[in-house]
């Protein structure tokens, strides 16, 4: 750049004196020495040199944590160890409650300030919280939130609120957990800025301090936009039994357990006809699916003519979200539409009711095609209380409830069998099966039906046969007791998870004690849960319409079922959060001095 204006500059002035030349090399010295800084002012890590990856941290704030009667117009001002990452700083950083405007984030090397963009409320006391999506220049995350306080008045909020959320397999999860004030938005709430918010720590624990006494409702979400806000079609959701809390000075340990949080419309996204009287469909969206047509609106009507088709049945396919639909009259080669009623979750203390139409071509052919068995399992070392399970080419249902079960010395012992329609079939038997032993079940062909009434041809019926695992791998029992656990709840069931194995054992709780009985040796864990629908997991609950979760604790150390012996002894305990859940970086209390 300088050469090209120096010789540009003597082609137009040939006769310019040397007291000029100089001034001109002056010019061109201070132009190029601006611009050469201006190129270096970029923040950026420096390069060489071992890897950084030393977390940054604030060491003081200003004015420190805890000052009171701060001024309206005051700006918050924090210095960090390190030169931090101006990137998304608006969702790195929030400030609760928002004054009226927002607030104006600005970073300067290692300092970042905070100021209203109006003023900060009277007698107000204000949560500046940094989450771990605060960087360096380097990268590094700030690693723990950390939370920074102080009153516009002469007082500063003393509710507590602390607990944990229950992540289960989810490591690395750290959710953000909100309280939301209770002032009759009904279930919208959720979907709003909250009026306080924090993140865990790498340990799910969390903690709320100096929050304003009142009614609340708590809430945790993985914010993957960034926005402090719940997205419900993206974002996993958290709650407590009772979401509801009135903090008086302390609240907790509260935990959080999984819930549900689709707010789409259910509806039926499939629909197609296996025969002429028989229609498959699924289901698309949230709410609790229908196990009845318990809606005598719905129909089936012909586009161009207007015949209707009577709907005679409503069947749900087990464990999935199809159903069947059986009809009294037949379908033609005719366009049909299907009118039915689709249910919205339940919002502002109501539920939205809307009708919907759904269009396909009907059939003239009739269901003719047999359900065939694929397979079952297990075949060999099957456990003694065993869950047989039997698949099948097409949905069908058993007429009987119970079937025997000979062993190869002819003893008998019954299996119930799973009822409705499904592409499973589950046996369970009545009582424990003899070790080392085989087993045979032959089951008519007549006693399993598809909707269109065709059985399994086969002359030899349905036979199954396996053979239970030896004396020698068996644990006789494992037994024990959970202190702190809660006692008195008739839904409590406790289970031993096999590690790396799909099959579990369940036992009763007995005032706060468990046994198990003939296990399979090897390592496992234990868990208790109160099972409220009888379905033997932990159900998530779901957050519209509310359902509470049911609570569960599962413990870290593994227990092993050692071969021919009764384990007894065996103590758990049931606190899953900490008792005093802190922040592990505390606010700078002191302004360093300049």
């Amino acid at each position: 750049m300088a050469i090209f204006i120096d010789r540009f500059y003597f082609m137009k002035h040939p006769h310019t004196n040397f007291m000029n030349t100089g001034k001109l090399f002056l010019f061109i010295f201070i132009s190029s020495t601006i611009i050469f800084y201006l190129s270096c002012a970029h923040q950026i890590p420096p390069s060489g040199g071992p890897d950084d990856k030393t977390p940054p941290k604030v060491l003081w704030a200003a004015p420190p944590a805890g000052t009171v009667n701060v001024p309206k117009k005051s700006e918050i001002v924090f210095n960090f160890s390190k030169w931090v990452s101006p990137q998304n700083i608006d969702k790195c950083l929030s400030v609760f409650p928002l004054p009226s405007g927002g607030v104006k984030i600005s970073v300067s090397g290692r300092k970042i300030t905070v100021r209203p963009k109006a003023v900060f409320s009277d007698s107000t006391t204000y949560h500046i919280v940094f989450n771990t999506s605060l960087n360096d220049l380097h990268g590094n995350s700030i690693g723990t939130p950390y939370q920074h306080y102080f009153s516009t008045g002469p007082t500063i909020d003393s509710g507590r609120v602390f607990g944990c959320v229950a992540l289960g397999d989810a490591k690395g999860v750290q959710p953000k957990v909100a309280l939301y004030t209770r002032a009759g938005k009904g279930d919208t709430i959720y979907f709003g800025l909250p009026s306080y918010l924090t993140q865990t720590d790498s340990g799910g624990s969390f903690s709320f301090e100096n929050i304003h006494r009142g009614a609340y409702e708590i809430l945790a979400f993985t914010d993957a936009n960034g926005n402090n806000r719940l997205d419900p079609t993206g974002e996993a959701a958290f709650a407590p039994v009772q979401k509801n809390i009135v903090l008086d000075r302390t609240a907790g340990p509260l935990v959080l357990y999984p819930v549900n949080c689709d707010t789409s419309t259910r509806h039926i996204a499939t629909l197609s006809p296996l025969s002429r009287t028989c229609i498959a469909g699924e289901w698309a969206g949230g709410g609790t699916l229908p196990d009845s047509l318990y809606d005598a609106a719905w129909r089936i009507e012909a586009v161009e003519s207007p015949r209707v088709v009577a709907i005679q049945n409503y069947f749900t396919v087990l464990h999935t979200r199809r159903f069947l639909l059986g009809l009294a009259d037949t379908l033609g080669l005719a366009p049909f539409r299907l009118v039915y009623t689709k249910h919205a979750p339940m919002l502002f203390g109501t539920t939205t009711v809307l009708r919907d139409t759904i269009r396909f071509n009907g059939l003239t052919n009739a269901d003719t095609v047999r359900p065939a068995v694929r397979g079952f399992d297990p075949r060999t070392n099957a456990e003694l209380k065993p869950v047989i399970k039997l698949f099948w080419s097409k949905p069908v249902r058993s007429a009987a409830a119970q079937w025997p079960c000979l062993d190869t010395l002819k003893n008998r012992v019954d299996v119930n069998l799973s009822r409705g329609f499904g592409d499973t079939t589950t046996l369970t038997p009545v009582r424990a099966l003899t070790p080392d032993m085989g087993y045979s079940i032959r089951i008519p062909d007549s006693v399993f039906t598809d909707i269109g009434g065709n059985s399994p041809h086969d002359s030899q019926g349905v036979v199954i046969s396996f053979v239970t695992i030896s004396e020698k791998d068996i644990c006789f029992s494992i037994s024990g007791s959970g202190a702190s656990c809660p006692k008195g709840d008739s839904a409590l069931l406790w289970q031993f998870l096999p590690l790396g194995k799909q099959n579990s054992y369940f036992s009763r709780d007995a005032a706060g004690k468990f046994r198990f009985d003939s296990l399979l040796a090897g390592k496992g864990r234990i868990r208790l849960f109160s099972d409220v629908n009888h379905d033997s997991v932990p159900t998530p609950g779901s957050l519209i319409p509310w359902t509470p979760p049911e609570q569960y604790w599962v413990f870290p150390d593994t227990v092993e079922a050692r071969a021919r012996w009764d384990v007894e002894g065996v103590s758990v305990t049931c606190e899953t959060c900490k008792s005093k859940a802190m922040p592990a970086q505390k606010p700078a209390v002191e302004e360093k001095k300049k």
